[in-house]
């Protein structure tokens, strides 16, 4: 193509101009065009300016209608500004005295007690009329509706809870008023109804005799009527009707008393009830009257438990359902019927006690105080069997006071050290026990009587504690007696077996009863008392007095035997002969229980210290070169020791309980052991002579051990595998000799040959050395 700027040909640029002429007009055309063009635009300005004045005229005046408005609004704002402020101002300077000085604290404290004491006017005005219901009911003579009203106002009266913001001067003051207000419709009522409810019981014959019926003879308890006042079918006409009047006048009368749960006034209708027993109380034991007897106490805590025991079932089968339809069921009317009379009691023990404590003859005075005590663990035993375990507290109460208690405390420490000597130092003391011995041993195993005697002692003096089971920290003080008993016991057996050889029977029997003080303490550990007794502290409960003294060197003396033992002969293992310890399952015994363990193991260790001091003496005889012929004949000496042992394990076995035996024959076999592995190593051996002595090892020995244990070859252990080793072939000696000798090569292990040959027990030094003592390697 060619270039744009390339010439256009003369024939087309004519031929363009020509077609642009005949398209533009000319110009004369436009010069006729142009005027109008003019004028016409000057009309279209003209009219473009005056529509712009119109529309700028109307948002104008628009505008400044808009302006005068706004001057308006922010007039009257102002105005209303001003206003505000002035009334704000006058406010200010109104509350300004509040806010100097806390005066709006003290304004708003004032309105807090206007309102509280609103609260309080409300809950007087309650209450005051509740008891013009029970007023208005008392006029009209309903009273049924009036026991009820008083039953509310009692509720109402445990419910009072005077406004928190109320002075407690004021709120105290309403309690009171609403306290005086109850106990005057409350002695109101008992006036009316306690005449009436008292007929009604001597209408029953109220209190029964012994036979079930009154005085009277009008009563049968043993047809008892249902609470909802029909007699029984048994029951006459008469009797029926007289019964009625009477749980009528029951439900009526308790109903002065609150539930139980809500307060702690005794019930008004037992109150009468109680009365008539008063009397009789009273009257027969006061003055000089010959049941009034301060040496007898049983007479009148007889005559107590008997009208306990006559009046229980009525009291339960007629009574209570009454208390429980009234919605009264808290109270036990069993219970409380028998701690008002223990009451009477209550008070009798602290005139009785005044009177022993004034005696001129102090051993007179133990003896009473004694046989009351005695009295009273009888007379609570029967209160349990009835049924009614709480009532006798009331009367633990009083032996618990400071000024008795102490006394009581040195009195069961005063009679428990003489009943000790007197069991200790009586002539069958160390007779075996009937009824204890094991099925399994002979009689002369069995527990000592005196054994048993004490742990009765013991026994007994947690019961007699079991009257203060109510408090555990007076309890505790009686505690401490038991175990002052059982540790002056263990001070006394130990005394005996310094004073007898270990052959002596009192030694053996001394092992029986330490064994048998721990298992009787640990059944004991599991009661109910005495777990109790373990929430107290240990300075509580532990062992005081002179007992402490005397534990304090006897405890120090079997903590050291042990250790001593170790140094001597028979250096036992501890860890292979340790003995179970029990003492962890004994609970509040446990401290008492862990002396009894170590006297019983230095005690056992002494035993086995005599038995083996006599084997080494049998041991002594034999000379170095004994087995150097293997001739049986050379050896007497084993015989004699294998008889020493039979016969001193069948001694212990047949004297011995067998939880007390077991250790026995436990460390017999370990301190065997050492001293057969002490004798080995000091003799020389022939080949022959170290299978002999093997062979008197495991054949004579062992057996021996076998009827007490499954592997007796795991208690003589070392011995057994140095036989092993003085009855190996000759090279397979030599060898292992050599290769324990020298110095260790590639791959021999010394350990690795002796755990192959069975030597366990043995370490390669210990195994040289036995080996060193055959002289038949030296020859080779």
């Amino acid at each position: 193509s060619q270039s744009l700027t390339a010439p256009i040909p003369a024939a087309l640029a004519a031929e363009l101009a020509k077609q642009l002429n005949d398209r533009l007009p000319t110009v004369e055309a436009v010069r006729e065009l142009a005027p109008g063009m003019l004028r016409e635009s000057a009309d279209r300005l003209d009219l473009l300016r005056k529509q712009a004045r119109l529309h700028d005229c109307t948002r104008y005046g628009q505008a400044r209608l808009a302006c005068r408005q706004l001057q308006t609004e922010v007039a009257e704002l102002l105005q209303l500004h001003a206003q505000l402020a002035d009334r704000c101002q006058r406010q200010l300077d109104d509350c300004r005295p509040l806010l100097v000085d806390g005066g709006l604290a003290k304004r708003a404290a004032e309105l807090d007690l206007a309102e509280a004491r609103l609260e309080a006017m409300k809950l007087r005005e309650q209450l005051e009329c509740q008891a013009s219901a029970v007023q208005a009911a008392l006029v009209t003579g309903s009273f049924d509706r009036a026991a009820e009203q008083f039953r509310r106002l009692a509720l109402m009266r445990r419910d009072l809870r005077p406004p928190d913001r109320l002075p407690e001067a004021e709120a105290a003051e309403l309690r009171s008023d609403a306290e005086a207000s109850l106990d005057h419709w409350a002695s109101q009522l008992r006036r009316k109804f306690s005449a009436e409810f008292a007929a009604a019981l001597r209408a029953i014959g109220w209190p029964f005799n012994s036979g079930g019926s009154t005085g009277g003879g009008s009563a049968d308890t043993s047809a008892p009527v249902s609470p909802s006042g029909s007699a029984s079918s048994g029951t006459s006409g008469s009797s029926g009707g007289k019964e009625r009047d009477f749980i009528v006048s029951f439900r009526r009368f308790a109903q002065l008393q609150v539930p139980a749960e809500a307060s702690g006034r005794s019930l008004p209708p037992l109150e009468v009830m109680l009365e008539p027993f008063r009397k009789k109380f009273a009257f027969h034991f006061s003055g000089d009257r010959p049941t009034n007897d301060p040496a007898r106490p049983e007479i009148f805590l007889t005559q107590v438990l008997k009208w306990i025991k006559e009046h229980d079932a009525f009291l339960g089968q007629v009574v209570q359902p009454c208390l429980d339809q009234v919605g009264m069921s808290a109270w036990d009317v069993r219970e409380e019927f028998a701690s008002g009379l223990m009451e009477l009691v209550k008070r009798k023990l602290g005139q009785l006690l005044e009177q022993y404590r004034e005696l001129p003859d102090k051993e007179e005075a133990d003896l009473r105080l004694a046989h009351l005590i005695n009295e009273l663990l009888a007379l609570d035993r029967e209160l349990a069997a009835v049924g009614l375990p709480s009532a006798a507290a009331t009367v633990g109460s009083v032996l618990g006071e400071p000024r008795w208690l102490a006394w009581w405390e040195g009195l069961e420490a005063k009679f428990a050290q003489a009943r000790l000597d007197e069991i200790l130092l009586a002539g069958d003391a160390w007779s075996p026990a009937g009824g204890v011995e094991d099925s399994s041993s002979s009689s002369s195993a069995a527990v000592p009587q005196c054994a048993e005697a004490v742990m009765a002692l013991v026994q007994a003096l947690g019961g007699r504690a079991n009257l203060l089971r109510t408090d555990l920290h007076k309890r505790a003080r009686l505690f401490r007696v038991q175990l002052d008993v059982l540790e002056d016991f263990r001070v006394r057996l130990r005394q005996v077996t310094r004073r007898y050889p270990t052959s002596d029977p009192r030694w053996f029997g001394a092992l029986n009863s330490l064994q048998f003080a721990r298992d009787s303490l640990t059944d004991w550990a599991d009661q109910l008392d005495y777990a109790e007794l373990s929430r107290l502290p240990e300075s509580e409960r532990s062992i005081h007095g002179a007992a402490a003294a005397a534990s304090g060197t006897a405890g120090d003396e079997a903590a050291r035997a042990p250790a001593a033992a170790a140094a001597g002969l028979a250096d036992l293992s501890s860890a292979a002969i340790a003995d179970d310890d029990d003492s962890s399952g004994a609970g509040v015994f446990a401290p008492v229980a862990r002396r009894l363990a170590a006297t019983q193991s230095e005690l056992l260790e002494s035993l086995v210290r005599g038995i083996l001091d006599q084997l080494a003496a049998l041991l002594e005889s034999l000379g170095p070169d004994t087995f150097l012929s293997g001739r049986p004949s050379d050896a007497p000496a084993l015989a004699a020791l294998f008889l020493a042992v039979r016969d001193s394990l069948q001694a212990c076995r047949d004297r011995l309980q067998p939880a007390v035996f077991r250790p026995v024959w436990r460390r017999l076999a370990a301190g065997l052991n050492r001293l057969l592995m002490r004798q080995l190593l000091g003799m020389r051996f022939s080949h022959a002579g170290g299978l002999q002595f093997a062979h008197t090892v495991t054949k004579v020995f062992m057996p021996v051990f076998a009827q007490y244990c499954g592997r007796p070859d795991r208690l003589l252990a070392e011995s057994t595998q140095a036989c092993c080793l003085l009855g190996l072939a000759r090279g397979t000696a030599a060898l292992l000799r050599q290769a324990l000798a020298g110095p260790p090569r590639d791959g021999e292990d010394p350990l690795r040959m002796l755990l192959d040959l069975g030597v366990s027990s043995l370490t390669p030094e210990e195994a040289l050395a036995v080996l060193k003592r055959r002289i038949d390697l030296d020859q080779a």
